[in-house]
C-alpha cells in the first residue's frame, strides 16, 4: 500500500493545463488552501448557472452508493488514481 504519495507542483499544474483545469496547490495534511479551492469552485458554479451553461434543474442531488459505503469506512476510500486516502 503507498502512504505518501507526493506529485510536484509542475507535473500538477502541467496536467490541468493538459487537460483545461484550473490549478490551485492544497494539503491535506494542514488544510492549507482547502477553503480557497471550495469558494473558488462554488463561484464558478454560481457563474456557470447565471450564464445559463449549467441548469439547477439538471443537477442531481444525492450521494451515489458507492461512496455511501465508503463514507462508513473512511480508511477504504480510493482516489480516481487508486491510492488511499489521506496516507491511510
Amino acid at each position: 500500500m503507498i502512504t505518501n504519495v507526493q506529485v510536484s507542483t509542475e507535473e500538477a499544474q502541467r496536467f490541468a493545463q493538459e487537460h483545461n483545469l484550473s490549478f490551485l496547490e492544497t494539503s491535506a495534511a494542514s488544510g492549507a488552501g482547502v477553503d480557497d479551492l471550495f469558494v473558488q469552485n462554488a463561484g464558478r458554479i454560481v457563474d456557470k448557472l447565471e450564464e445559463g451553461v449549467i441548469s439547477s434543474s439538471s443537477v442531481q442531488i444525492g450521494v451515489h452508493e458507492e461512496l455511501q459505503t465508503s463514507l462508513q469506512n473512511p480508511n477504504s476510500m480510493q482516489i480516481s488514481m487508486g491510492y488511499p486516502c489521506c496516507g491511510q
